[in-house]
């Protein structure tokens, strides 16, 4: 009646890079038996390269406030910062400058099922140290023979640290007007 079966054996799995052999084997109805094997390799995709724009921030002024940053990967997958060093720190959405100094951040994307990682992009900037404001109000009058102390030896600054009067805590200052305070 001119029908031929045919019966493959094995099988290709596309999700597997790999080698695979295929045999058909076809029957006709007078018995007549014909066989073909097929080699068939499955290859990956390649990857498409991807690049990362990220602008350098700029210099700074240690004791702003924390700030992020902005980069895109060609690929539009996200992308992660890092501190490669320098005096700052990286909590995963700001970066809080805890010196002055060169600070130096990566920028990174580590690619996908699609995408090759990115190549990474540092940028380098400048902290400057801060000018610091010292406040210190007029101390009031004091009596004769009153020693120095922190009543009057009270300023404040933007900055930590300490200060040196002049005269120093525990002076007696002369009797009269006109005493000149220093820090």
């Amino acid at each position: 009646d001119g029908a031929v079966t045919v019966v493959t054996t094995g099988s290709v799995d596309t999700s597997i890079v790999g080698d695979y052999t295929l045999t058909y084997t076809a029957t006709d109805a007078a018995l007549n038996v014909a066989t073909s094997t097929r080699a068939v390799s499955v290859t990956a995709i390649p990857k498409t390269d991807q690049t990362i724009t990220f602008d350098n921030p700029g210099d700074k002024v240690f004791g702003i406030a924390p700030f992020g940053f902005s980069a895109s990967a060609s690929s539009g997958l996200e992308v992660t910062f890092s501190v490669v060093s320098g005096p700052a720190t990286w909590d995963g959405t700001d970066l809080t400058l805890t010196g002055a100094g060169e600070v130096t951040v990566k920028a990174s994307q580590a690619g996908s099922e699609t995408y090759n990682a990115a190549p990474d992009v540092d940028q380098t900037f400048n902290v400057a140290k801060a000018t610091p404001t010292i406040t210190w109000a007029n101390p009031a009058d004091i009596t004769e023979g009153t020693t120095l102390d922190g009543t009057q030896l009270n300023a404040t600054a933007s900055v930590e640290g300490s200060f040196v009067y002049t005269p120093e805590a525990g002076t007696v200052l002369p009797v009269g007007s006109e005493q000149t305070l220093s820090v």
